[in-house]
């Protein structure tokens, strides 16, 4: 009788590692699914930000008036990389890129465009609900961001 009911005992056990390990893999692949879905939507909006709000809206008025103010909200903890002949919206610098610079990352992970016939004085804004002010050069044809 003590052999059966400790072979029992076994079985039980193994119930229960196989069922701990069943969900453990499903809190994984929950949580993996939210990080993809979260990625895409900042993706998302970082696009909409720098196309919408940047190139369609802002810019062509910093042409007209000379400079234009706009607030950038989102997503936060991103940065808008002004380099000379691009903008870039990406996620900020992490500890564990620390062989890389935030411009190398943000051209391969972020979203980018390229200014066309326009330049660039180089800055880096952290997006983090951040008044921007546009300032045209039209003398030398461009643009310069400035966080106030």
């Amino acid at each position: 009788m003590k052999g059966k009911k400790g072979f029992l005992l076994g079985e039980e056990t193994l119930k229960m590692i196989v069922a701990v390990f069943a969900i453990l893999l499903l809190i994984y692949l929950l949580v993996n699914l939210y990080v993809t879905y979260t990625k895409k939507t900042k993706l998302e909006k970082a696009e909409n930000r720098l196309n919408e709000l940047i190139i369609k809206q802002q810019m062509p008025l910093a042409i007209e008036k000379g400079s234009a103010d706009f607030f950038l909200d989102g997503p936060k903890d991103w940065m808008l990389i002004i380099n000379s002949d691009s903008l870039c919206i990406c996620a900020q610098h992490r500890i564990w890129n620390i062989f890389s610079n935030q411009e190398q990352i943000c051209l391969k992970k972020g979203i980018c465009s390229s200014s066309g016939q326009y330049n660039f004085v180089s800055n880096e804004i952290i997006i983090d609900k951040t008044n921007i002010k546009i300032i045209y050069n039209k003398p030398e044809n461009e643009f310069r961001f400035i966080e106030i």
